[in-house]
């Protein structure tokens, strides 16, 4: 009898130190809505992500509220619209991109601050940053006579605080602290 229960606690023991938590990026759905989990465990809230959903080399680009759910069938909150499946459209047409490979390296990788996000100027004007495939991307959404015009830029860690526009060689932000940025034009851009 002894023995027995040294070898169920032995069993136990075993099971539970050889668990590991694996995550894969995919879809999720609880009764709130769906959001995307990324390889890493953690999804992205109050942004754009290009999410290859179904792996067929195509991204959708997707925005996701502050709990971290997909918007759909609605405008979202800097002015875009999502059709039914949660996909940014323009004129009714599913805006997409090609989606790139990405390396285990990056996948790990995290900023040990969450810089991702969208950033407002006194003047009401939004710029995102996203996590795109373990790049820093820029968009910087711009009213061109009422039509919405969205400038996009990978943006390359220059220092700690600095990142440089890698299609806009004027283009720079330096952030003076986790939640405020300069943009290169001097004015600066606080998270929401």
């Amino acid at each position: 009898m002894r023995r027995k229960a040294t070898t169920i606690a032995l069993t136990a023991v075993m099971a539970i130190s050889m668990s590991n938590t694996a995550f894969a990026a995919g879809w999720q759905k609880d009764n709130t809505g769906w959001w995307w989990q990324n390889d890493n465990g953690s999804y992205p809230s109050n942004t754009w992500q290009w999410v290859d959903g179904n792996h067929d080399g195509v991204s959708e680009c997707y925005y996701f509220d502050g709990n971290g759910y997909m918007l759909a069938n609605t405008t979202t909150p800097d002015g875009y619209v999502v059709n039914a499946d949660g996909a940014w459209v323009v004129s009714g047409t599913v805006q997409t991109k090609a989606a790139e490979a990405q390396t285990a390296t990056e996948n790990q990788e995290q900023s040990s601050v969450d810089i991702y996000g969208n950033y407002v100027n006194p003047y009401g004007e939004v710029i995102t940053l996203t996590n795109e495939n373990g790049a820093l991307i820029l968009r910087y959404y711009e009213d061109k006579g009422g039509e919405m015009e969205i400038l996009a830029s990978a943006m390359q860690k220059v220092n700690d605080t600095t990142y440089q526009s890698t299609t806009y060689e004027a283009v720079n932000i330096k952030f003076t602290n986790n939640t405020t940025f300069t943009f290169y034009d001097g004015i600066v851009y606080t998270k929401q």
